[in-house]
């Protein structure tokens, strides 16, 4: 393979170079399979930022929509976009603006990892994130029981 006109080494090397251009950019590429060259030109575009409907997560997160847009924040999660008043997301305590960053102790950095989690037990959600700065925690049960809980000492 080969960027522009000189060869790349292994997939760091193609990421690191890519990831030095700038969106808009095009990209000239070359490829080799069984012998043959295959040229292709790719543009770099934003990221694409991804929405999840809660309620395709877990019925516990109906009204809810969450983006991996996180505005700003340094922090890696997912961001509640919206929450409709009265909805299962509602009554299980999400707020939009929270940002969360683990699902039952799992940091959820991306829409993929943060929908595995809840798959996992879609029915029972420690939530972990952040709440307008400062450390939220939710702990989320079918039962209809949310319970905003302060982080334990040396936790934050």
């Amino acid at each position: 393979m080969a960027l522009g006109t000189s060869p790349v080494k292994d997939a760091a090397d193609l990421r690191n170079r890519l990831g030095l251009m700038r969106v808009g950019d095009e990209a000239d590429m070359t490829l080799w399979r069984n012998g043959k060259a295959f040229h292709l030109q790719a543009a770099l575009t934003e990221p694409q930022i991804k929405l999840l409907q809660g309620g395709q997560l877990t019925a516990l997160f109906d009204g809810a929509v969450f983006t991996s847009d996180q505005a700003n924040s340094g922090e890696k999660g997912m961001q509640v976009a919206t929450v409709r008043a009265g909805s299962n997301a509602w009554n299980s305590g999400l707020r939009e603006g929270d940002l969360i960053l683990s699902v039952n102790q799992k940091t959820v950095p991306d829409p993929d990892r943060f929908s595995e989690e809840v798959a996992k037990t879609p029915d029972r959600l420690v939530l972990n994130g952040i709440r307008n700065g400062d450390p939220l925690v939710l702990l989320i049960n079918s039962k209809g029981y949310a319970t905003p809980k302060p982080p334990a000492k040396g936790l934050q």
